[in-house]
């Protein structure tokens, strides 16, 4: 009898000793597994972070970029605007000074009427007459011009009158004349038009030099 109970006593130890080892096996194994997890979410985590860190350093590289082009776009736009207008500035004013020297006298030269009959008695003078020795030359003068400068022609050039200069009306000049063979091979014009933009050309370099020295 006592051998009986002594051996059931055993049983139930060995029975609690496993039960208990087991138990410990899995609280361990379930610690160990709880761990990982903890770890590998730890991880996950940092990966996250790293990434979200990444992501936020690229999209504040990105802005600024976006940024100083902007700029740098705003300011060169303002730097061209700025040239622009004083370009335009120099222009106008070059303009003005230019109208002052010479528009004034070269419409003062131009309503000299004895001036330009010099100028086209001169041109007479030195054209060659065709070799059948007629005068190829066509004279076209303003309306209010013509009567003048016939009446002097005929004083003044009558041979080349004799030999066939012809003298015509041109209705868009206002000053002036044009002159040329009368086949219209070519036109030389002799306006105060003409001649202020030679003399605007020629002088306005050396007139924004002085104006807007550097």
């Amino acid at each position: 009898m006592n051998h009986l109970k002594t051996s059931t006593k055993t049983m139930t130890d060995k029975l609690q000793e496993i039960t208990e080892k087991i138990y410990n096996e899995g609280i361990v194994k379930a610690r160990d597994e709880a761990e990982k997890i903890k770890e590998n979410a730890k991880k996950e985590a940092e990966k996250i972070i790293n990434e979200a860190q990444k992501k936020a350093g690229e999209i504040l590289a990105k802005a600024k970029s976006d940024a100083d082009e902007r700029k740098s776009n705003a300011e060169s736009e303002m730097k061209l605007s700025a040239r622009q207008f004083l370009s335009k500035l120099k222009q106008q004013v070059t303009n003005l000074i230019l109208a002052q020297q010479v528009d004034s006298t070269v419409q003062e030269t131009f309503s000299d009427k004895t001036f330009i009959q010099k100028i086209i008695i001169t041109i007479i003078e030195k054209w060659q007459p065709a070799e059948n020795g007629e005068m190829d030359l066509k004279i076209m003068v303003p309306q209010h011009e013509l009567n003048g400068l016939t009446a002097i022609l005929n004083q003044r050039a009558a041979e080349a009158m004799k030999k066939g200069l012809d003298v015509q009306v041109d209705s868009k000049l206002k000053t002036g004349f044009k002159i040329g063979p009368k086949d219209d091979r070519f036109v030389v014009r002799f306006t105060d038009l003409d001649f202020e933009n030679y003399f605007k050309t020629y002088l306005k370099e050396t007139t924004q030099k002085l104006l807007f020295e550097d």
